[in-house]
């Protein structure tokens, strides 16, 4: 949009301007048209932000996609037999045009064209890429979860070999929830990986450039074992507290800092398919944070754009 649409839209339709201080940054003007419901002032901003090259930070990025939350499965339809999106409210186009604003503003414009926009100057939704193989689970987690049957997977004394370093009250978190984050630590080979792992494979997307898919990096027991370890710690609930919002349960977390032994073997795994250096610096290892979830039948996490939680370096003693 060239500058002077900018400044006549915004001198057409001066009651309809956000009500923040013109000191505020553009940023902040966005959060506030979108918190509103204003998106025609929203769209407007981000216009003048692409203008003026501006980024917005990746929190403001985060936050704008969750207020949106127009392309979760919650919110679209799909029509099983031409697998295109059906009953599209004037709203919710409304949504898709600002959400593709916000992108735009972020990145660069995917030139793509292996589906069509539902309409102008929006997303379109690509195939689903799904590596899965067709068949039924040879393993039900959720009863043996439900039946405590999981836990004979456990290391005796498996308690002991955990600890709490570290518990963030829930009015403290970002954003603040009805429930502390708790991260824990344990000793080494807590939980076990073989020294022989499955046969790893990377996968590069078809369309998203530079994305890839390592498939098969832990085996089904490692993974029921990981499992156990969350269930034997327990599962906390987690329900950010949003302005304007009801609070629900979107999931149960296990927050984990990961034993050096455990981090060694899973990146023996993958750092054949990891580049060496990444903006000149040399890659070392994974994150150790790791956070694991658990969801129930019909719970979703919607579409997100995740923040990268701050790397855990471990401290003599801890």
């Amino acid at each position: 949009m060239p500058r002077v649409s900018v400044s006549n839209a915004l001198r057409m339709d001066p009651t309809k301007l956000i009500t923040i201080s013109d000191g505020s940054s553009l940023t902040a003007r966005i959060s506030a048209a979108l918190t509103d419901g204003k998106y025609t002032d929203a769209m407007i901003l981000l216009a003048e932000m692409r203008i003026r090259k501006e980024t917005p930070s990746l929190g403001a990025l985060c936050r704008w996609v969750r207020t949106l939350d127009v392309i979760s499965g919650l919110a679209i339809h799909i029509e099983p037999s031409t697998k295109t999106v059906t009953e599209l409210s004037a709203e919710n186009q409304k949504l898709r045009q600002v959400l593709d604003a916000v992108l735009r503003v972020t990145g660069p414009t995917d030139l793509t064209a292996l589906a069509t926009a539902a309409e102008p100057g929006t997303i379109a939704l690509q195939p689903t890429w799904n590596l899965r193989e067709a068949q039924e689970p040879t393993t039900h987690i959720r009863a043996s979860i439900e039946d405590k049957s999981i836990l004979q997977s456990c290391q005796a004394e498996l308690k002991e070999k955990f600890r709490i370093i570290e518990t963030t009250p829930g009015p403290q978190r970002k954003p603040p929830n009805l429930h502390p984050a708790v991260l824990f630590s344990c000793k080494d080979d807590a939980v076990r990986l073989d020294n022989d792992g499955p046969q790893t494979t990377v996968h590069k997307h078809p369309v998203v450039p530079n994305l890839h898919l390592i498939r098969d990096v832990l085996s089904p027991e490692e993974c029921i074992a990981i499992i156990a370890a969350g269930e034997a710690m327990a599962f906390i609930p987690d329900a950010p507290i949003r302005q304007g919002e009801d609070t629900s349960i979107l999931a149960h977390n296990f927050y984990w800092v990961v034993d050096q032994a455990f981090h060694n073997k899973l990146w023996d795994r993958v750092k054949a398919f990891v580049p060496e250096s990444v903006a000149g610096r040399q890659v070392r290892g994974i994150n150790r944070r790791f956070r694991v979830y658990r969801y129930v039948p019909g719970a979703e996490y919607r579409c997100h754009i995740g923040e990268q939680p701050p790397p855990y370096l471990a401290r003599p003693g801890r």
